[in-house]
């Protein structure tokens, strides 16, 4: 896959600028704040429908509600199997029967290697079964630089149906989801079985939104029923293949909700525009916010992109692909900080 000298600059930039983000961040993985910067009572939020001639199906408290638990997936291991302490606590005190699973999949073709995770637990409150995955941590403008070049079929081991035949998906993220398909699959069907009425919820934050896509396909071609998707900051994964799999074959469209916060860069990449057999789209219904004011987005049909290589598919052009594509330290910031909260 070609790609050109500016694009290429851009995500070396970017990679970069998210590297010092997680950084500043390292803290938070043992988070425990005093509920200053939760101070719900000063949070006005309005809905636009300017931009969507349909019925209104997101619930921004039900999202408010699990970014925490996208969150959480930053904690370190020991710290989630406790749920003792911290924000994650602090929201969702009544958590139980938490599993978390951390690994490393291989970055830079094999030079190094980057954190991958996720955790898996019970939310009485919500009677839902949650499974969150981990965004980028640590020293990791590792995949943002790596995931730019590379796509791939699904592994054959997951043996896909015939239907995803055509579905190519961003190799960094398929070998994150390979890294932690059997722990996810395993501790996510041992939830089920203890608690086979609760409603079964994925989310995550920038990669772990991409995980989280990738999970509730796979979980639902094995008959696992998903109830609904909600992500933060995700990047587009796979090509157009992937993205009607998912939306219309599996029928998660309607399940789904990638959130964008205002100018934030990582749901812009990898670009879409590379070629026509191998760009990527993004799966599910696109919820916009500028601070709290969102806008839920109408999705661009498959029959108005499959012929044109600059074409976003599900993406409106009025929404989070309208402003110019930013990398500033403030744009960037937009990905660190769904709903004022860093992640």
């Amino acid at each position: 896959m070609r790609v050109t000298r500016w694009q290429a600059a851009c995500f070396i930039v970017l990679g970069f600028l998210m590297g010092s983000q997680a950084v500043r961040q390292e803290p938070l993985r043992e988070y425990v704040d005093d509920g200053s910067e939760l101070d719900w009572g000063k949070i006005s939020m309005t809905f636009s429908n300017s931009s969507d001639t349909g019925e209104l199906t997101y619930d921004a408290d039900e999202a408010r509600y699990l970014y925490f638990f996208a969150t959480a997936s930053y904690c370190p291991v020991d710290n989630l199997k406790k749920w003792n302490s911290g924000r994650k606590f602090k929201m969702h005190p009544e958590v139980t029967d938490v599993y978390a699973y951390n690994a490393t999949v291989p970055i830079f073709f094999g030079v190094e290697d980057a954190p991958v995770q996720f955790f898996s637990a019970y939310d009485p409150l919500s009677f839902s079964i949650v499974l969150s995955f981990e965004g980028t941590a640590g020293g990791a403008p590792s995949w943002v630089n790596d995931f730019m070049y590379y796509m791939v079929k699904p592994n054959s081991s997951w043996n896909w149906p015939d239907e995803a035949s055509g579905v190519y998906l961003e190799k960094g993220f398929r070998a994150s989801w390979d890294r932690l398909r059997v722990n996810a699959f395993k501790s996510t069907r041992d939830l089920v079985a203890k608690h086979p009425n609760a409603n079964l919820v994925i989310t995550g934050h920038s990669l772990g939104g991409a995980l989280a896509a990738l999970a509730a396909a796979d979980f639902t071609m094995n008959g696992m029923e998903v109830s609904k998707v909600i992500t933060f900051g995700q990047p587009r994964l796979g090509n157009m293949n992937w993205a009607h799999l998912y939306d219309s074959t599996l029928g998660l469209r309607n399940i789904t909700f990638r959130l964008v916060n205002h100018r934030d860069p990582v749901p812009r990449i990898p670009f879409t525009d590379i070629s026509l057999l191998r760009g990527y789209h993004h799966t599910g219904i696109e919820v916009w916010y500028n601070v709290y004011n969102y806008t839920q987005c109408n999705d661009v049909s498959l029959n108005k992109c499959k012929f044109s290589p600059m074409c976003n598919y599900n993406e409106d052009k009025n929404c989070s692909i309208s402003p110019t594509f930013c990398i500033t330290s403030t744009c960037i910031g937009y990905h660190t900080n769904y709903f004022q909260t860093t992640s």
